[in-house]
């Protein structure tokens, strides 16, 4: 399934230079990044919670 949403430019960039370094696409970045938030939200780890904006 496609999704999109917006990124400020030097986040886009960093995406696109770690996938490009791991040899890996720009989009599982993305996933693996919400999936480990995901993850901290459900343990409700001070990480998660501080980074969450609601």
């Amino acid at each position: 399934m496609k999704y999109s949403t917006q990124l400020p430019p030097a986040l886009i960039k960093w995406v696109k230079r770690h996938a490009l370094d791991h040899d890996t696409k720009d989009y599982e970045v993305v996933r693996a990044a919400v999936e480990l938030l995901k993850a901290a939200e459900e343990q409700r780890t001070p990480q998660a919670v501080e980074l969450l904006p609601v």
